[in-house]
């Protein structure tokens, strides 16, 4: 997994600066570095930055199926502006990993995330699972046969459960043996 873009890190060059927010972006598209004196002040500028992005994500999770985020104002290419909403997202999720409970939606939701563009948008919208249906696989004949065969009083156990089987696929069927108390020994 690639780590989040975005990092606070120690910085031992300066006098008076001695923390440091790598990683970000400005309007252009170009990362910088942002200083500061104590690592409380880095860790809430770098949580801020990464929250500006979060109301899309609360919308996504709240049943929005897509979002369009335009490019004018948030960056300077789709991919800049790409690379942006994933590191927030990255961030978010990372939080949920290191030990946050409450950021669990948003771990789920970074796996379900896609990105397509849309003009000069980005559009976000999410990987829905698939609802399949149970298909009835036997012709309606044979469903017909197996049914008034199960109407028989002389039918063997294994027989019948076998056939039961067939007929309701989702139910368990524990077919009969003879430690099971089957005729069968």
């Amino acid at each position: 997994m690639r780590p989040s873009k975005i990092r606070v890190a120690k910085y031992e060059y300066s006098a008076t600066s001695k923390w440091v927010v790598e990683g970000l972006k400005n309007n252009k598209g170009k990362r910088s570095r942002k200083f500061f004196r104590s690592r409380i002040e880095a860790d809430d500028f770098a949580r801020n930055v990464l929250q500006e992005q979060r109301h899309l994500f609360d919308d996504l999770l709240g049943g929005t199926p897509a979002l369009e985020v335009p490019l004018e104002g948030n960056g300077k290419s789709l991919c800049s502006l790409r690379i942006r909403i994933s590191d927030a997202l990255k961030w978010l999720a990372d939080q949920f990993r290191a030990g946050n409970t409450s950021m669990e939606p948003y771990a789920r939701l970074k796996r379900q995330l896609r990105y397509s563009t849309h003009g000069a948008a980005l559009r976000l919208h999410l990987k829905r699972p698939h609802r399949y249906r149970p298909i009835p696989h036997l012709d309606p004949a044979l469903r017909a046969r197996l049914q008034s065969a199960l109407q028989r009083p002389d039918l063997k156990p294994t027989t019948r459960a076998k056939i039961e089987a067939v007929l309701n696929p989702r139910k368990p069927h524990i077919l009969p043996t003879a430690e099971h108390g089957s005729p069968e020994q």
